[in-house]
């Protein structure tokens, strides 16, 4: 029996699918990256926030034309959609074969062949072989007013750290020379383990003993659980990326407090000074535009702090009614303005990227190759992240994907830069 799985929304999403894709391949299953060849189809969704919502749907009723065709075929829908909105999608899309909760995933070998599901973690990975996520902790215990993860994932649930660092040693032998760590809060990691203390920092080192692993990246850091002790590793540990995603959602008091992100610009500002005493320390952030409320003078204020280039990568993204949430309560502003805001963020933000970009030709940095396209080689060095932000263009033949290069940056384009190679660099 064959099976195909598609994972839509967050790496942490990915995770899951790899763990179902891996069950189901110990089950006896087949898997196919081809929907026609597949007698069983996997949809795992996403469902944080209005566009993830409306992809989610969209790809269900695809895959029920898909059913249609071939009624023999099952169709099994799982994910953080289902999590939220299960009772109405089994009403609207009756064909769909099984609704699967988060928690109920690993059960999907055992509906699908009457066989028991396999009892261990092993994941079947689908980024490129040199990269993988590891995800730390399920669930989140903040409660932001925006946001949905808790009501969908529930309050944090860190990982035993032998069972991450397993994991981990498991993902080197396949060859994995990058683990990026991955979590609803990665810095508030151990928390409900450790009296309300993160062992982020403790974690870190211990991956970083294993022999295989060359960088360890950490995404979706919240500010308010990144201590001392953490900084002090980024900064002396060779393994850990100069690199960290923390993101601020804004820099107004006002509207942090109405956010319920538990610290002011104050805190942010003391912060990223701290961070960015590491030498080629890279920030990411992402922030809210138009969150109910928000006066012109406090976006104003959001401009002006990151027109201040504290930031190396930015997301942005309007604000989402979602229901259920203490923001859901707070008059929204109207469409029309926070379009208009979200145009000036985006002039604001290439900007920035431009003068950053700018900044780096002439230097010498090393480059991890993840992939061929139209006759260029791409990659990434400690400063990006892989899908979020820009790749590096390496002109020169024979490089090998998975390698590391020693490059020289030429120029750019926007978000991705373009760069010579000058030789392998060497461990």
């Amino acid at each position: 029996m064959t099976f195909s799985i598609k994972s839509l929304g967050c790496p942490k999403n990915l995770v899951d699918s790899e763990k179902i894709a891996a069950q189901l391949s110990q089950a006896g299953l087949v898997f196919t990256d081809t929907a026609d060849d597949a007698q069983v189809m996997i949809l795992n969704t996403c469902g944080f926030i209005k566009p993830a919502i409306e992809e989610s749907i969209t790809e269900i009723k695809k895959l029920i034309l898909w059913k249609r065709k071939r009624p023999n075929r099952k169709l099994l829908i799982c994910g953080c959609l289902v999590n939220r909105l299960k009772d109405k999608l089994v009403k609207h899309f009756p064909e769909v074969d099984d609704w699967l909760k988060i928690k109920e995933e690993g059960s999907i070998a055992n509906l699908i062949t009457d066989s028991p599901s396999p009892s261990d973690e092993t994941r079947l990975i689908s980024t490129p072989r040199h990269y993988a996520y590891l995800k730390i902790a399920e669930g989140c215990s903040n409660r932001c007013s925006y946001c949905t993860i808790p009501q969908i994932r529930g309050p944090l649930q860190s990982r035993a750290l032998g069972s991450i660092v397993n994991e981990a040693t498991q993902l080197t032998e396949l060859g994995i020379k990058e683990l990026i760590l991955v979590g609803q809060d990665t810095a508030g990691y151990g928390t409900d383990l450790n009296g309300g203390k993160p062992l982020l920092a403790h974690l870190v080192d211990k991956l970083s003993c294993i022999d295989g692993i060359k960088w360890l990246r950490i995404l979706y850091a919240h500010p308010a659980h990144i201590d001392d002790r953490l900084i002090d590793t980024i900064g002396s540990n060779p393994k850990v990326c100069k690199y960290l995603d923390i993101p601020i959602q804004h820099i107004s008091d006002r509207i942090l407090k109405l956010m319920r992100r538990r610290y002011n610009r104050k805190t942010i500002e003391k912060l990223v000074e701290k961070l960015k005493r590491i030498p080629d320390m890279k920030l990411r952030t992402t922030v809210i535009i138009g969150f109910p409320t928000e006066k012109p003078q406090e976006f104003n204020e959001l401009l002006e702090f990151i027109g201040e280039g504290h930031f190396d990568h930015i997301g942005y993204f309007p604000y989402y009614r979602e229901i259920g949430t203490e923001a859901a309560k707070l008059q929204p502003l109207p469409d029309c303005r926070i379009d208009e805001r979200l145009r000036q963020f985006a002039d604001l933000q290439i900007k920035n990227t431009r003068e950053k970009n700018r900044s780096r030709i002439g230097q010498k940095i090393i480059v991890i190759i993840d992939g061929y396209n139209r006759k260029r080689y791409f990659g990434r060095s400690q400063s990006e992240a892989p899908e979020i932000d820009g790749k590096i263009f390496v002109s020169g033949q024979n490089l090998r994907i998975g390698k590391f290069y020693t490059a020289l940056i030429k120029g750019f384009k926007k978000y991705d830069l373009f760069a010579l190679p000058l030789q392998e660099a060497r461990w």
